[in-house]
C-alpha cells in the first residue's frame, strides 16, 4: 500500500494517462478552457446590434490618481504676467527726499496690480506707510497700506509693496508716498522718487 503523500502523484499521473487515451494534450487542453468564447467575434456582434455597444463603468480614482487640490491649479491657466508700466530703479547711491514728482502715464484703463517705492533712508529703513495715485484731474486711487520687504544687507522696510488691483483709466498719474522724507532718489531718476509699477 502507497503511502499518503505519493496519493496527488499518482492522481495527477492517472489523469494525463487519461487525457493522454483520449488523444488530448494537456498544453492545449488548458488553452482551450481559459477562454471558452476565444472564437466569437465581438466586434462583429456590436456592428449587426447583437449586443449593445456600452462605454465601460467609470471607475474611481485611487488615492494615487486623485485630482490635484483646488489651490493647486492656477487661477487663469497661461495668464500673461502683469507688464512694467515705470521703473526707474538703478544700482547709483541714492539720496532721501524726491526733488521733483514721480508720474507716468497709461494710454488705456490700465489694471494697476503693484506699486513698489523704496526708502533706503542711509541704511535705516523705515517703517512702511501708504501708496496712493493721483491723476492729472484731481482724482485719487488709494491710497494703500503698504507692506515692508527688507533690503539688501537686512535693510528693514527698504521696500514699501502694494497690491491694489485698482483699474485706473487713460491719463497721467503722479505716485503718492506717505513718507517723502525717506524715499530714495538720485540723479539716476533726474530727482523722481525711485518706484515700480506693474499692471494689465
Amino acid at each position: 500500500m502507497l503511502p499518503l503523500r505519493w496519493l496527488p502523484v499518482v492522481a495527477a499521473g492517472l489523469m494525463c494517462a487519461a487525457m493522454g487515451v483520449a488523444g488530448l494534450d494537456l498544453h492545449s487542453a488548458l488553452a482551450q478552457s481559459a477562454d471558452p468564447f476565444g472564437d466569437i467575434d465581438l466586434n462583429a456582434l456590436k456592428k449587426n446590434g447583437t449586443i449593445p455597444q456600452t462605454a465601460p463603468a467609470p471607475v474611481a480614482p485611487s488615492a494615487d490618481e486623485a485630482p490635484p487640490p483646488h489651490d493647486a491649479v492656477p487661477a487663469v491657466a497661461g495668464a500673461a504676467p502683469p507688464r512694467v508700466i515705470l521703473d526707474n530703479g538703478n544700482i547709483y547711491l541714492v539720496n532721501n527726499r524726491p526733488t521733483r514728482p514721480t508720474e507716468f502715464a497709461v494710454d488705456a484703463p490700465t489694471r494697476i496690480v503693484k506699486i513698489m517705492t523704496y526708502h533706503w533712508n542711509h541704511g535705516r529703513g523705515t517703517r512702511a506707510g501708504t501708496i496712493g495715485l493721483r491723476g492729472s484731474r484731481g482724482e485719487t486711487y488709494g491710497p494703500w497700506q503698504a507692506r515692508g520687504k527688507p533690503g539688501q544687507g537686512g535693510v528693514p522696510s527698504a521696500y514699501w509693496i502694494v497690491e491694489p488691483d485698482a483699474t485706473i483709466p487713460a491719463g497721467r498719474y503722479r505716485v503718492i508716498d506717505s513718507n517723502p522724507a525717506t524715499w530714495a532718489q538720485n540723479a539716476g531718476t533726474g530727482g523722481a522718487g525711485i518706484v515700480s509699477v506693474e499692471g494689465y
